[in-house]
This record gives structure tokens, sequence and C-alpha cells, in this order.
């Protein structure tokens, strides 16, 4: 973890403290204006969970490339989630997974970059540890092969992007703690210059910036849980979204403003 100065010092714009938590659905707009559009440039993955009542599956809806569709899996006495007002909720463990060998991973390679994006609320505020991370959303085979990931470490976020060996590390580990009574934006930007993780439109932490080495194209999309459910995580997402490129601070604050529901 790193403090603004270091940041700053790095070229990041980083506002002088993240304020105070926002409401539920936050957006930094007035009530009386629209919100601004999502960012759709280099957008590869978007699942909203719109009119999803008993459906096994997770729309993608992002209209590039084959689309990847994320999969309810109730073996092994997994429940299956429940879904309301555009948004998935585990109040028990889930799991959700795409096919493999999908594109989202060799389109992240070949452009060199990746942001990962969700929209989260936990139902608890203190879920797995760093050693340890509860799994929210990524590309990952297991707890220890992962291309990119969101998670959450106890009371922060946590975020890994490979650049090198199989599980993304050096961790970028928010200073954010999480909270159970509204949603946050959690994003995960790298490219060869840049490894950032920001809440709520705050540049939290940084990391080496490296190319993406090693990306591992098979892996599928995961949501709520690793592929081998080994590390799940309860509560409600709203949106999930991938990109291949890095987004900029503006753009993260562009889809920080336009909302958990924005499609």
């Amino acid at each position: 973890m790193i403090g603004g100065l270091a940041l700053q010092a790095c070229g990041f714009s980083v506002p002088d403290a993240p304020g105070d938590a926002k409401p539920d659905v936050p957006r930094d707009v007035p009530p009386d204006e629209p919100a601004p559009a999502r960012v759709k440039q280099g957008l590869i993955g978007l699942w909203t969970f719109n009119d999803m009542a008993g459906s096994q599956f997770a729309n993608d809806t992002a209209g590039t490339g084959v689309p990847v569709p994320l999969e309810v899996i109730t073996t092994n006495g997994i429940a299956s989630p429940t879904f309301a007002g555009g948004s998935i909720i585990a109040a028990s463990p889930v799991r959700l997974i795409s096919n493999l060998n999908n594109h989202l991973a060799s389109d992240c390679v070949s452009a060199g970059a990746v942001s990962l994006e969700a929209w989260v609320k936990p139902a608890l505020a203190t879920q797995g540890t760093t050693p340890e991370p509860t799994f929210i959303t990524g590309l990952a085979a297991s707890v220890d092969l992962r291309d990119v990931a969101l998670m959450q470490a106890g009371t922060h976020w946590l975020a890994q992007v490979r650049t090198a060996g199989t599980d993304g590390k050096p961790n970028l580990i928010s200073t954010t703690i999480a909270t159970t009574s509204a949603f946050t934006h959690v994003v995960v930007v790298a490219n060869a210059t840049q490894r950032v993780i920001y809440v709520n439109g705050v540049a939290e932490a940084s990391g080496p910036a490296a190319p993406l080495i090693g990306w591992d194209t098979t892996y599928a999309m995961s949501l709520m849980d690793e592929y081998q459910h080994a590390r799940p995580w309860t509560g409600t997402v709203a949106i999930v979204a991938m990109y291949n490129r890095a987004l900029t601070l503006q753009e993260v604050q562009q889809n920080l403003a336009a909302g958990a529901t924005a499609p």
C-alpha cells in the first residue's frame, strides 16, 4: 500500500483524501442531471445481471467478440444466487463460471493491458485474509493460478494482475475498509507503465509496472468463487466489466459517476 504523495510521485492524480462513505449506488452528479455514459472504448466483457430471474446464465452484453456468459454452477451442494434489481446476490457461497478458452485473456495479452471493474457490496465486512482472500471476480484457474482478479482480504479490497509468476503478486491492497451498507466501485488497471487499484474513484495502491507476462488464455471468467470452489465470497454484485486497456483516472471516475445501474 502507498500513500497519496507516493502515488503523485509516480505520476498518478490522487484526490487529497477519500470522502465520506457514499450512499448506495453512488453518483458524483447532481440528482437532477443524467448520469454520464459508461466508458465503452476497449470494453470486451460486461455483465449487468438484468432480467436474470430464474436464469442459469449471466449474459455478456459488451457487444464485442463472442459473448462470454457466466453459468450458475450448483454441483456439490453450492447454492443458487438471487437476481434482483440488476444485481446478483449471494447470501451463501455460489459460483458462476464461463467457458474455458474464451477471448478475454487473449484480448488483454494482445493489447498489453487490462482493466477489471466491479460494483460490490459484501455480506460481511470481513471476509478472507491477505494470504487467503475471498474471490469476487476475474480470470483464474485456482487459488494460485490467476491472470487478473478482484478479491476481499479481511476488511480491505485486494487485486492481482499477473506480470510474472502465476498468481499476480505483489498484491494491490486498498486503504478503504469494506462496507456492507453501500456499493463500492473497485477497479484494477494494468499495462506496462501502471498497475493500480482504484476504490470509489481514488487510486489507493500501486505496484511495480510490467508487461502482462505469462497469462494463460485458457482460464475461465469466474464470479463469487474461484474456479475450483475454494474461496467463496458472499455479497451483492451489480456490474462486472473488463477492458483490454488501462482506463485512465478520468475514465474510472466517469464509470463511478455513471453508477451501479448504468447499462
